[in-house]
């Protein structure tokens, strides 16, 4: 190794072995090359895509969670931990808020339960 490393004015080479410093620079770069991890959709950005999904799906209600999945992905999120249920609780808030109409027709109102 003909580089010379320095550390605070100090020729550090000679006390640490070459195979060492190779080691610590290839881990180094490993690390800067590994890919980014994609974020966890907040509450707030699963509601956005539900509303955008529930508008544009077309199909039956027990395919809408796969539905909402797939769109998250396509947004570049981690919806590996985005449960069935909690799309469909979201969803039920966002009818019962009035943010969206039942497209689905699954939702019952409060008085029927």
């Amino acid at each position: 190794m003909d580089e010379k490393i320095e550390l605070e004015g100090i020729d550090i080479s000679e006390y640490i072995p070459e195979d060492v410093v190779e080691e610590v620079l290839r881990e180094s770069r490993r690390k800067k090359e590994k890919k980014e991890k994609k974020p966890y959709p907040s509450s707030r950005e699963l509601a956005e895509v539900i509303v955008v999904g529930a508008k544009t799906y077309q199909g039956s209600p027990n395919e809408f969670p796969e539905y909402i999945i797939e769109l998250l992905e396509e947004r570049g999120y981690y919806a590996g931990h985005v449960t069935i249920k909690r799309i469909w609780r979201m969803y039920e808030k966002l009818v019962e808020r009035g943010v969206i109409i039942d497209y689905l027709g699954v939702v019952t109102k409060k008085e029927e339960r």
